[in-house]
């Protein structure tokens, strides 16, 4: 199982001091999730990714603005082979990415549909929506585990779960996109039986942190 450090670039995410980052790591390989950047700040991203020695990206997590053009270029230029997109309820690609289809997962945002899993490569599941939600939503849950044993699952996010929960006046929440301790991945190890052979760790730490989480989570799984 390849387990991926990831350019993130929401809230405390900050990409290009990641990108420069992975420069003095020597990190030629990561994800790239590009949440909230524009068009603009993507063509930046890439330029910056190349002039610090990223060579390979097979991972990434396409905004709805993202077009087919984008894709061809994340493919020749990174060697991109796998995409994961949100579910259409909630976030509608702006262009068709059926030339693409059979490389693009579905993320486990939400509920999912079989009729829109049957129009693309399959499920990316989101490990740690996948425990929130068998904290908060069973009913989700249990609809997502029925579908992980009907479409196949590509690829995977890892974020943080905490151990103890932040209380809000409409929901609980245990998973977040950074970790304070280690331990907050302690519960990826109760999925090891569904991981996929490429997972994105989904988190806003720098990469130093991310390859030391990713050291814990491997270690946690042999054990």
């Amino acid at each position: 199982m390849n387990i991926l450090p990831t350019i993130t670039t929401t809230k405390r995410a900050n990409w290009r001091a990641m990108a420069k980052e992975a420069n003095l790591l020597n990190l030629t390989e990561v994800a790239f999730f590009p949440t909230v950047l524009s068009k603009e700040e993507r063509d930046e991203a890439y330029l910056l990714f190349k002039e610090n020695g990223i060579i390979s990206i097979p991972f990434v997590h396409l905004r709805t603005d993202m077009d087919n053009d984008e894709i061809d270029f994340l493919i020749k230029e990174f060697n991109t082979k796998i995409f994961n997109i949100h579910p259409f309820r909630t976030h509608k690609p702006e262009h068709d990415l059926t030339p693409h289809a059979q490389q693009i997962y579905i993320e486990t945002q939400i509920e999912l549909e079989a009729s829109e899993l049957k129009k693309f490569a399959g499920i990316c599941i989101d490990i740690s929506h996948l425990e929130q939600f068998e904290k908060t939503s069973p009913d989700v849950f249990v609809g997502i585990s029925a579908l992980l044993k009907t479409f196949p699952v590509g690829c995977a996010h890892i974020s943080a779960v905490r151990k103890i929960p932040e209380i809000f006046p409409d929901r609980t929440k245990w998973a977040f996109h950074y970790f304070e301790d280690l331990a907050d991945f302690d519960y990826v190890k109760k999925y090891q039986s569904i991981l996929p052979p490429i997972v994105a760790l989904e988190i806003e730490n720098p990469l130093t942190e991310q390859l030391k989480a990713k050291e814990y989570i491997l270690n946690s799984l042999k054990n």
